[in-house]
């Protein structure tokens, strides 16, 4: 079967996050609107067709591939976005936050957004049988525009590629490359990024938030309190501690090799008196690896060595 892809570029970064919040406007799911085509989408949110009429101008018949459901994490709604048919094709579903698709600026859709948080926070669970081959995306974008120029001042991505059977707390580390004050966010979802998408694919989605670090001593503190041991390991198994701070162990964690392959991936989930987590990396070459552990307090980033 032909498959349909969809492309755009946006920046990839990291960096830390905290407590305090700022609004994503109906990032809880919870208002929506019929389009012209008789289609609930989310309000101030563009789906799958109405994102592709923006960008090409090509008119597309109803895809569902955005849709409204209330298997939710909080509230009444969630949203599913799912790679759906279109005749011969899949065609992933994409979800834009934004009213319009504007010509010239870097990045898709867009609100009026002035803060400069440190992550983007939100619930999500998967389904399908190709979840980890699909890998559904989630990009912000942070812009300004100044004398008619737009300048991308930070963002991050991630993707989510691990099964979640229940809602899973995720959350996009943003970083800034401009010390500009920010007049937009972007964010743009899609639940297929791979080279072979499948129908049925879906990640549901709620409560997406902004986050800000409320002291950078404090997250510096709590993440500091992380070890690994041993390292270097001859078996490539390693146990993280973090002392006092056992809430580390409920983040997700992503481990790269040097070329920044993901060899291994875990999300977020609940911790019921945890105070070890075990990162197994037997199977793995000897080398250097990267550990990225995204808590409630930032971003805490360590060296493994396997032997």
């Amino acid at each position: 079967m032909k498959q349909f892809f969809l492309s755009f570029s946006v920046l990839l970064a990291c960096s830390t996050h905290g407590q305090a919040q700022s609004t994503v406007v109906n990032g809880d799911f919870e208002s929506w609107r019929t389009n012209g085509a008789g289609v609930e989408v989310p309000q101030h949110w563009l789906n799958t067709e109405e994102f592709i009429a923006g960008l090409s101008g090509v008119t597309l018949p109803p895809t569902n591939t955005v849709v409204k459901t209330t298997d939710s994490h909080g509230g009444t709604y969630a949203v599913k976005v799912q790679t759906g048919p279109m005749g011969a094709t899949a065609v992933a579903g994409v979800l834009v936050w934004g009213t319009a698709v504007v010509p010239g600026s870097p990045a898709l859709g867009g609100k009026p957004f002035t803060a400069r948080p440190n992550s983007m926070e939100f619930y999500y669970k998967t389904a399908g049988t190709a979840v980890a081959d699909d890998s559904a995306s989630i990009t912000v974008t942070l812009t300004s525009r100044a004398s008619g120029a737009f300048e991308i001042v930070g963002g991050g991505n991630t993707y989510i590629s691990q099964p979640s059977a229940t809602y899973a707390l995720g959350a996009i580390p943003l970083t800034y490359q401009s010390t500009s004050v920010p007049d937009s966010a972007h964010i743009v979802i899609t639940s297929g990024t791979g080279r072979s998408i499948t129908m049925g694919t879906a990640v549901y989605l709620d409560d997406i938030t902004m986050v800000t670090s409320p002291t950078a001593t404090q997250t510096a503190r709590k993440l500091d309190a992380l070890t690994s041991f041993p390292n270097p390991s001859a078996t490539g198994l390693f146990t993280l501690q973090a002392g006092q701070e056992p809430l580390l162990f409920s983040s997700a964690l992503t481990v790269t090799d040097l070329t920044g392959r993901v060899v291994l991936r875990q999300p977020a989930s609940k911790v019921t008196g945890q105070e070890k987590r075990m990162v197994d990396l037997r199977g793995q070459p000897a080398g250097v690896y990267t550990l990225r552990l995204l808590s409630a307090d930032g971003t805490a980033v360590r060296t493994l060595v396997v032997q």
